[in-house]
């Protein structure tokens, strides 16, 4: 396959996977991020995704939250991280048109974002066979899946900064 034609796969896989995220977003799959704009709410601070769930949670709704962690490859992982949007390479499966040392952790990773991302679109549960169990977000189990390194489910924040950072989003969002 010619690296002209396998771009132009990629995009036409990138736009099937965009009407897919529509749907995955609609569904309530929520990214723990700088930025998270799933449904009516324009913007939401930081964590308010968290938070959001825990609503949509509470009315006995299936919600599952994530927070990608993989820092990006060949930058400086100070001045860049794991930035918003970040994820969409992994998501979209994208990767060979941007000029980055890629390694098997970040096509193993994409692989199981993908998968996720189509079991959330055509059931809306995001686990399936061959995949680390992605915990519904509730109460009591406020875990979201730590996409990164290493793909689990892990705690939104320690309990003495999601005290901090709860304590500030009621001071910020509307009641």
């Amino acid at each position: 396959m010619s690296e002209r034609h396998e771009f132009s796969q990629n995009r036409r896989d990138a736009v099937i996977l965009t009407g897919l995220l529509r749907i995955v977003l609609q569904k309530k799959l929520l990214p723990l991020a700088s930025r998270a704009e799933p449904w009516p709410p324009r913007h939401w601070p930081a964590g308010a995704s968290a938070r959001q769930a825990l609503v949509v949670a509470e009315r006995g709704e299936p919600a599952y939250v994530y927070r990608f962690t993989r820092l990006a490859p060949g930058s400086d992982p100070i001045k860049v991280g794991a930035f918003h949007s970040a994820e969409l390479a992994y998501v979209f499966g994208t990767q060979a048109s941007i000029d980055r040392p890629w390694s098997a952790r970040d096509r193993e990773l994409s692989q199981q974002m993908q998968q996720y991302w189509t079991n959330f679109a055509k059931s809306g549960n995001p686990n399936g066979e061959g995949l680390p169990a992605w915990p519904r977000f509730g109460v009591p189990d406020q875990r979201v899946m730590e996409l990164g390194d290493v793909t689990r489910p892990i705690a939104v924040l320690d309990p003495q900064k999601k005290a901090l950072f709860d304590a500030y989003l009621a001071t910020r969002l509307p009641q």
